[in-house]
C-alpha cells in the first residue's frame, strides 16, 4: 500500500494551512531554567568577580551572584519567564539585557562583553531576536505560555499540548509516544516534583493541570540530560504558574452542546431516520488569582476547575438475532453467504482414529441450557440491518458516560534571603465516572465505573553556597484513593441460575464473534496509592565548566484489593459446536446456548500491599569550551528495586523443578517459604547510562547552531500496570479449560462452575498441580527471575538556524534502538510445533501439562527501532503572532506492545512462543508521516495593538485572536487474527491468517459499512498451523484534524479584559475512521464500526485581570 496514500488523498489538509516544515527544539538541564553565561573585555579576556544580577522582570526577585576565575556565572532552579541580566565590573561599562524569556527546561547562554568605562554608562540590549538553544543537545520542544492558553485545546487539560509538539504521535491526553517511545511511559514533571504514576504502574501521567493554572510545559523526546531518566519514552515538564508583584487572574467557562455539533459517521438513527447525534453535556468553569503577599519577597497563586460532563459515543454491536436467541442458527451465514453448520457437541465419538459429531438437524439447538437462556435478555435487540450477511453491526445506539471532577491548587514562592528561596505547591483532585448503558440491564455492560481522590503536596529549597556553588531540595508526596467498578457489581450469578462462583458482580461472557457480556475488571479497590520523593541536585561553576551533581529517591506503594475476574470470566469459542478440526464450522454463540465454555477463570486477591524504591544519582558538566562551543557530559546511574510484597503475598515459578504431583517440569514457589527467595527477580544494579552532546556555534554567535549527542536509557521497569500479579496462594483464583481444544468441556454451565480453588491449600511444591492427563485447575504468573531492565541507546544530529522575521528553522535527525524493554504478559505454556499434530493436541502434550496457561509477568524479550527526520519552522510570540510546524518522516518497529493505547491494533504481540522472528514488524504507534501546525495571530486592530488603538471604534471592531492547530498522520498497522484458533497448540497468542491476495477493498467499493479487506484474499491456516502474516503488516486509514479558536477580546484597562471565545474541533467534519474488525471469520470482519469525534464547538468566557 503506497505510504503517501492519506496524504494524496487528503491535501486539503495540507492547504488548509500553509505547509511550514520543522523539527523539534532542545531544551535540557532542569525542570526550571538556567541562565548562564562568560564575561569578557573588549579584547576577549574574561573577567574574573564581576558582579551579575538576574532579576525576574514579573516578581521584582533579584539572584545576585559573580562570574568565577573563568568569567563564568551560572544561575539555576530559576522559575520560567522573563528576566532581565545586569553585569558590573570596576573599570567598565554596566551592562543590561532585558526582555530575556526563559522557557521550561532551557540553559540560556546570556554572554556578555563589557567595555572599558564607568559603570554610570550603560548599554542597554532589549532582547527582541529569537534565542537559540546554544547550550545543550536535546531534542524536544517548549509550548509557551500564549499557546497554552490561546490554542483550542479540547477539554482544556495541559497534556493535550503534547500533540503539538513533532514526532508525538498523539492519541489523547494519557495516551502518546514520543520519538519511539511507548505511550503511557515517558516521565513526567510537574514543577520539579514526579508527576508521574507510582513505579510498579504504568508510567503515565498522573495529573493534567487546567491550562489556566499552568506557565509552560516542556517536552524533550530525545538524548536528555543525565538529570532525567526513569523513562526511556521522553520526558514532560510542566511548570505551574506562580504569583508576581501584581494581581492577576482569571474567570472562565466552557460549555459544549450536542445541539453544536455534527452527529458523525456511525451515529444512530432516530424514529425519522435522521443521524442521532450522542448527548454532549459539557462545563468546565473555574478560576485563577495571584499576586503578592509581599512585594519583591512572597507570592501566591491559587487556581480551581470544576468540571461536569455528560460525553455521548456511539455503540456499535454485534448481538443475536430473535432466531439465535431460541437456538435457530439455520440463518447463520458468513459474509460470503455460506451457512456455518453447528454441532451438537454431546455426540461427540472417534471413528476410526477421527474425532467427528452429529450435526444440529435444521442447524437448530434443540435444548438450551438454563443459565445461557436467562442470559439473553440481558443482550439488546438488534435495531439495524447488519452490515453483511454475517449479520455484523446489528445494533447501534449512544450510551452517555458522565465525569464530573474538582481540581484545586494552591502554590506559595517566598524568597527568605539572598541566598535562600522556597516554595510549597498543593494540588487536590476528585473525580466521578459513571456510565448509561445502552444494554437493557445495565450489569451487563462492560462499561466501568470510578471514583478517585489524589492529593499531591510539594516543596522546594534552594541555597547559594557561594555565587559558584547553589543547591535544589525537593520533596513530593502523592496519595490516591481510586475505586473502579462494573454496574454488574452485585449478587447476579444466582439471579442467573449460575452456582460454583462468587456473588460479586456480574460474570463476564465473551461468545467469539459476538459482543461479550459483563467485563472481565469487575472491581478494583486502591487505598492508597502513595509516592514519596526525595531530589537533591547541586550546580557548581569551576571554570569554564558547570557541573552538576544529583541524586532522587522514590517510593511507591500500592495496597489494594483485586476482584477483577472475581464472578468469573467465560469464553466460548467456536470449537465447541463446530466439527473437529474444521474451521468453517461452529459458532460462539452455539457454544454458549449449549453452555460449553471453552475456558474459565476467576480471580480475586486477598489485600496486597507492594513497594519499590527508585533509587538514582548522576554527574552533568556542560563545559563551555568557548563561546561558540559547549560540550554535554554525563552519567546517569538508576534501579527500580525488585517489587517487594509487605506480607509476601507473591508467587514464582521453577521451571525445571520435577514437581512432586505430575513427574514433570514445573513448581510453582512462594516467597520466603521454606528458604526461597523474598524477591520475585533480582536487582538490576549495574545501570549505568553515559550521556554525550554537543553544541556548536560555525559561524559566529546567535545565528546558527548544530547539535548532536548520544546515550543511553533506561526504561519503565513495566510500561504498563502490574501492582498486583503474581498471587497464586494468596488469592481465590481457578482456571479451566477444555483440554482437547473443544472436544471436552470443562464444565456445563447448567451443572455450576465445579470448585477447583487453591484457596486455603498448603504452599508446598504440590501446589495447584493435577496428574498428566488430568483436567488442570490452576493458571501460574510469575516474574522472571532473571528480569533485566530495559534501555535504548539514543542519538541525533540536529541544525538550528534563525531567520529573518524571529522565525527559527530546525531540521534534525534522531534515532533510538531498544533492547530488553518489557514485553506483554506471554503465555509459555504452548505446545512445541515441532511436535504438533493431531496426536499431539491436548493438554498431555503441554511443557507442563499439570498447570494451564503459564505466564511470563512482563519479560524483557523485546526491542525496537525508530528512525526519524524531523524539520520545524518556529516563532515565539511577538507582535501578536507566534507559530509552529512540523514535519516528520519516521519509520518505527518493534516485537512489542505499545504500553498503553496505539493508533493500529497489533492482535497481540505474540503468536507462536517458539517464533518470536514473526512477532517483529512496525509498530502499532507506527506513524510513516506526520504533519502538526499550531499558530495564534492577534489581528493588529484594537486597544493595545498596532492599529485603530483609540477610541469607540477600536473597541467595537478590534481585540480579535485567531488560533489554529492542525494534524494529520499517515494509516497506522495492524494485523488480521483468526476468529476460529485451530492451531490447537494452546497458543502464546492469537492465530493470524494468511494473506493470499490484495487485502484491500477499492475507496469506491467500501459502500457505506465502510468494509476495509477483501475477506477473499485472506484464508484460515491449516490445522495445527500458525499463520505466515508477520505482525502489523497491513495498514488502516489516516487521521486529520483542524481545529480553530476565534477570541474576541474587550478591554477594560490595561491587563484587564473579557475574552468571548469560540473553539471547534475537527472544523471540517472529516471522518477520522479507526482500524477495521481485523478477526478473520467473525461476522463483522473488514468492517470499520468506529470513528474519532466528528465536528465539535466549543464556547466560552474568560474575564483575565
Amino acid at each position: 500500500m503506497n505510504t503517501f496514500h492519506f496524504f494524496t488523498r487528503h491535501r486539503w489538509l495540507l492547504t488548509a494551512s500553509t505547509l511550514f516544515l520543522t523539527i523539534s527544539a532542545a531544551n535540557a538541564q532542569s525542570t526550571q531554567g538556567t541562565i548562564n553565561g562568560v564575561i569578557t573585555d573588549a579584547v576577549g579576556a574574561v573577567i574574573a568577580n564581576a558582579a551579575v544580577d538576574v532579576t525576574n522582570e514579573a516578581t521584582g526577585v533579584t539572584i545576585h551572584t559573580t562570574t568565577n576565575e573563568a568569567g563564568k556565572y551560572n544561575v539555576p532552579a530559576l522559575n520560567v519567564g522573563t528576566y532581565t541580566v545586569a553585569v558590573e565590573e570596576k573599570g567598565f561599562g554596566r551592562y543590561t539585557r532585558s526582555g530575556l524569556t526563559l522557557s521550561t527546561d532551557q540553559v540560556l547562554g546570556v554572554d556578555a562583553q563589557l567595555k572599558t568605562g564607568s559603570v554610570d554608562q550603560n548599554v542597554t540590549i532589549t532582547s527582541s531576536a529569537p534565542e537559540l538553544e546554544t547550550r545543550t543537545s536535546s531534542i524536544g520542544q517548549t509550548i509557551e505560555a500564549k499557546s497554552v492558553s490561546e490554542l483550542p485545546l479540547g477539554n482544556r487539560t495541559s497534556m493535550n499540548i503534547v500533540a503539538l509538539t513533532g514526532g508525538a504521535v498523539f492519541i489523547d491526553s494519557a495516551n502518546y509516544s514520543l520519538s519511539g517511545g511507548r505511550t503511557k511511559s515517558s516521565m513526567t514533571w510537574l514543577d520539579g516534583g514526579s508527576g508521574q504514576n507510582i513505579r510498579i504502574g504504568i508510567g503515565t501521567a498522573e495529573v493534567s493541570p487546567p491550562v489556566d493554572t499552568v506557565q509552560e510545559i516542556g517536552v524533550i523526546s530525545n538524548n536528555y540530560a543525565a538529570e532525567f531518566g526513569g523513562s526511556a519514552g521522553g520526558v514532560i515538564i510542566q511548570n505551574t504558574k506562580s504569583g508576581t508583584n501584581g494581581f492577576h487572574g482569571s474567570l472562565y467557562e466552557f460549555l459544549r452542546n450536542d445541539a453544536f455539533d455534527a452527529p458523525g459517521y456511525f451515529a444512530g438513527t432516530s424514529a425519522d431516520g435522521s443521524k442521532s447525534k450522542p448527548e454532549l453535556r459539557y462545563n468546565i468553569y473555574g478560576g485563577t488569582i495571584g499576586g503578592p503577599i509581599r512585594r519583591d519577597r512572597t507570592f501566591f497563586f491559587f487556581g480551581y476547575e470544576g468540571g461536569r460532563q455528560r460525553t455521548g459515543s456511539t455503540v456499535t454491536l454485534t448481538v443475536p438475532t430473535l432466531l439465535q436467541r431460541a437456538g435457530d442458527f439455520s440463518q447463520t451465514f458468513t459474509a460470503a453467504g455460506k451457512l456455518i453448520p453447528i454441532y451438537d457437541p454431546s455426540t461427540t465419538q472417534t471413528v476410526n482414529g477421527v474425532s467427528t459429531r452429529t450435526q444440529f438437524a435444521g442447524n437448530r439447538i434443540t435444548t438450551i441450557d438454563p443459565v445461557a437462556a436467562a442470559l439473553m435478555q440481558y443482550y439488546p435487540l438488534p435495531n439495524r440491518t447488519p452490515d453483511n450477511l454475517a449479520g455484523a453491526n446489528n445494533f447501534r445506539a449512544n450510551d452517555v458516560a458522565g465525569n464530573n471532577t474538582q481540581f484545586y491548587l494552591a502554590r506559595v514562592d517566598h524568597v527568605l534571603t539572598d541566598k535562600d528561596r522556597l516554595a510549597f505547591r498543593y494540588i487536590h483532585t476528585s473525580g466521578v465516572t459513571t456510565n448509561n448503558s445502552v444494554y437493557p440491564l445495565p450489569a451487563a455492560d462492560p462499561t466501568l465505573n470510578s471514583t478517585s481522590t489524589d492529593d499531591i503536596g510539594y516543596a522546594q529549597y534552594t541555597h547559594t553556597f557561594s555565587p559558584t556553588v547553589i543547591n535544589d531540595l525537593r520533596f513530593l508526596y502523592d496519595t490516591r484513593v481510586y475505586h473502579q467498578y462494573a454496574d454488574g457489581v452485585g449478587g447476579f450469578p444466582a439471579s442467573l441460575g449460575l452456582s460454583g462462583v462468587s456473588t460479586n458482580a456480574f460474570p463476564y461472557f465473551a461468545p467469539a464473534g459476538f459482543s461479550p457480556l459483563g467485563s472481565n475488571s469487575q472491581e478494583r479497590q486502591q487505598y492508597p496509592v502513595t509516592v514519596y520523593q526525595l531530589v537533591d541536585n547541586l550546580s557548581q561553576s569551576i571554570g569554564r565548566h558547570t557541573i552538576k551533581y544529583g541524586a532522587e529517591v522514590r517510593r511507591s506503594m500500592d495496597h489494594e484489593v483485586s476482584l477483577s475476574t472475581a464472578s468469573g470470566a467465560f469464553t466460548f469459542a467456536t470449537q465447541a459446536t463446530a466439527l473437529p478440526g474444521n474451521s468453517a464450522t461452529g459458532n460462539g454463540l452455539a457454544s454458549l446456548l449449549v453452555g460449553f465454555p471453552t475456558a474459565f477463570s476467576a480471580a480475586s486477591t486477598e489485600p496486597v500491599t507492594r513497594v519499590s524504591w527508585y533509587l538514582a544519582g548522576f554527574v552533568q558538566d556542560d563545559w563551555n569550551i568557548t563561546p561558540r562551543l559547549t560540550l554535554n557530559l554525563g552519567m546517569r546511574w538508576e534501579t527500580d528495586t525488585p517489587i517487594n510484597d509487605e506480607n509476601n503475598r507473591m508467587n514464582s515459578f521453577d521451571a525445571s523443578a520435577i514437581n512432586p504431583v505430575s513427574g514433570t517440569p514445573g513448581v510453582v514457589k512462594f516467597l520466603g517459604v521454606n528458604g526461597y527467595r523474598t524477591t520475585p527477580y533480582d536487582g538490576d544494579y549495574n545501570n549505568f547510562a553515559p550521556r554525550f552532546g554537543f553544541s556548536y556555534q560555525p559561524f559566529g554567535l546567535g545565528a546558527t547552531v548544530i547539535r548532536g549527542g548520544t546515550g543511553v536509557f533506561f526504561a519503565h521497569p513495566f510500561d504498563s500496570g502490574q501492582p498486583n500479579a503474581a498471587t497464586s496462594g494468596f488469592s481465590l483464583s481457578e482456571s479451566l479449560s477444555t483440554p482437547d481444544n473443544g472436544l471436552t468441556a470443562p464444565f456445563y454451565l447448567r451443572t455450576g462452575v465445579p470448585n477447583v480453588s487453591n484457596a486455603g491449600a498448603p504452599l508446598t511444591d504440590s501446589f495447584g498441580a493435577v496428574p498428566v492427563g488430568s483436567a488442570a485447575t490452576t493458571a501460574v504468573s510469575y516474574y522472571d527471575p532473571k528480569k533485566r531492565t530495559g534501555y535504548t541507546t539514543q542519538f541525533n544530529l540536529d541544525i538550528e538556524q534563525r531567520l529573518p522575521g524571529q522565525f527559527v528553522l530546525e531540521v534534525s535527525g534522531i534515532g533510538s534502538v531498544a533492547h530488553k524493554l518489557a514485553g506483554s504478559t506471554q503465555q509459555i505454556n504452548q505446545i512445541n510445533p515441532a511436535i504438533l499434530s493431531a496426536a499431539h493436541s491436548s493438554q498431555k502434550d503441554r511443557p507442563f501439562p499439570q498447570f494451564g496457561n503459564v505466564s511470563v509477568v512482563v519479560p524483557t524479550n523485546s526491542d525496537s527501532n525508530y528512525y526519524a527526520s524531523m524539520t520545524r519552522i518556529s516563532r515565539r510570540f511577538h507582535n501578536g503572532f507566534n507559530l509552529n510546524a512540523t514535519y516528520t518522516f519516521a519509520k518505527f518497529l518493534d516485537n512489542s506492545f505499545a504500553g498503553g493505547s496505539s493508533f493500529g491494533n497489533d492482535g497481540g504481540t505474540y503468536a507462536n512462543y517458539y517464533d518470536r522472528a514473526s512477532d517483529y514488524g512496525p509498530s502499532s504507534n507506527d506513524i510513516r508521516h506526520q504533519f502538526v501546525f499550531s499558530s495564534v495571530y492577534e489581528l493588529p486592530f484594537g486597544p493595545h495593538r498596532a492599529f485603530l488603538n483609540q477610541g469607540i471604534l477600536a473597541h467595537a471592531v478590534g481585540g480579535w485572536t485567531i488560533g489554529n492547530v492542525t494534524r494529520t498522520y499517515s494509516g497506522p498497522p495492524f494485523t488480521v487474527t483468526t476468529n476460529t484458533n485451530n492451531t490447537n497448540a494452546f497458543s502464546s497468542g492469537n492465530q493470524r491468517a494468511n494473506i493470499t491476495g490484495n487485502p484491500y477493498i477499492a475507496a469506491d467499493q467500501r459502500g457505506s459499512s465502510q468494509l476495509w479487506l477483501n475477506a477473499a484474499a485472506f484464508a484460515q491456516p491449516a490445522i495445527y498451523n500458525f499463520g505466515t502474516q508477520r505482525r502489523n503488516s497491513l495498514r488502516g486509514p489516516g487521521f486529520g484534524t483542524l481545529d480553530f479558536s476565534l477570541i474576541r477580546a474587550v478591554s477594560f484597562g490595561e491587563g484587564r479584559y473579557l475574552q468571548l471565545r469560540g473553539e471547534v474541533f475537527n472544523a471540517l467534519n472529516h471522518t477520522n475512521l479507526t482500524t477495521p474488525s481485523a478477526a478473520y471469520g467473525s461476522a463483522t470482519f473488514g468492517t470499520i464500526t468506529s470513528a474519532y469525534a466528528a465536528r465539535q464547538l466549543q464556547i466560552g468566557a474568560r474575564i483575565v485581570f
